[in-house]
């Protein structure tokens, strides 16, 4: 007949085994998920810096020009780019910017007046 202890052994060890690949697997998928939600927070912030990067550009360049209005107007970086809507009434002006990196975007709205060729921002929605 069989040795019931060693039986009791292997199916401990089995049993403990199993435990253990199922421990290994989720704190596997678990990191998988943390370095996923990692990447997609650093492009995020990428996006969005560069989004500001181009909400100054326009204003530098309304600043210089303050009847530069800009309809789907491109800016290209190494890896992204952003496409700036202006409109200009009077002293008052409006900014929509659009960042995309790869397959994320982020809009920003910029409203302003200039007095004295001083740029004071009303709001700043991003």
């Amino acid at each position: 007949m069989y040795n019931q202890k060693g039986i009791s052994a292997l199916l401990l060890v089995v049993l403990i085994g199993a435990v253990a690949l199922i421990f290994i697997n989720t704190t596997a998928i678990m990191s998988i998920d943390e370095v996923e939600s990692a990447f997609i927070s650093e492009r995020g912030s990428s996006v969005k810096s560069l989004s500001l990067s181009c909400a100054e550009e326009a204003l530098r360049r309304i600043q210089i020009d303050n009847s530069l209005e800009m309809s789907d107007y491109v800016l290209d970086f190494n890896d992204g780019d952003c496409v700036i809507n202006s409109s200009i009434s009077g002293n008052d002006f409006s900014l929509n910017i659009i960042a995309n990196l790869g397959d994320y975007y982020h809009e920003l709205n910029v409203d302003g007046e200039i007095v004295d060729d001083v740029i004071n921002i009303v709001s700043w929605n991003n």
